[in-house]
């Protein structure tokens, strides 16, 4: 199966330039998107074509300076050869604690033994991921900013459990982040 990630930046380039966000999605695999024309605001959002088993959304708190609370979803999937997979999405925090929120993301994490998958802009260099024991980068690429990629802040981590192959960063779809995309065998 193949997961992807993309930062949406609440649906605005770098430059503030409102980008298809619909579009953006379709295209990072081909995908049905509810047409939901509401005015939405700051959070996370799964879309998944395989059956939901579980949902729940951990809070990994707010740090000093940042405006919102950070949370991650949680949601488990039947994958196509019936095995289930935790696919986890969140938006860590652009301040220099987002190591501190993942280290608790994977704390808890690790009371279950689903194969999981970490997956969204954990705003940290690649290097730093490695706080995750027990996960490993399936992407390993440049995605922020998206006009001249300097850093990787945008990640997909794989449990014990879960196969990666095909990690990679996707062209631009709007966003000031690049998409990336990963295949992935639950062994």
């Amino acid at each position: 199966m193949i997961l992807a990630s993309m930062n949406l930046h609440g649906g605005r380039g770098a430059d503030g330039t409102p980008f298809d966000v619909v579009t953006a999605c379709r295209d990072l695999r081909s995908l049905g998107i509810a047409r939901d024309l509401r005015h939405g605001r700051l959070g996370l959002a799964v879309v998944t074509t395989l059956p939901v088993a579980g949902y729940e959304v951990a809070d990994l708190g707010r740090t000093p300076g940042d405006k919102i609370s950070r949370a991650a979803q949680l949601v488990t999937i039947t994958t196509p050869g019936g095995a289930s997979l935790r696919a986890v999405n969140t938006h860590l925090t652009h301040r220099l604690l987002s190591p501190v929120q993942l280290v608790r993301l994977t704390r808890l994490l690790a009371a279950s033994t689903v194969p999981t998958v970490i997956a969204g802009d954990l705003n940290m260099p690649g290097p730093v991921t490695g706080l995750a024991v027990g996960y490993t980068p399936a992407v390993n690429g440049r995605t922020f900013p998206a006009e001249s990629p300097l850093l990787q802040l945008d990640h997909i981590l794989t449990s014990r459990g879960v196969r990666a192959r095909d990690g990679q960063v996707l062209p631009p779809a709007g966003s000031d982040h690049l998409p990336i995309r990963a295949r992935l065998r639950v062994a």
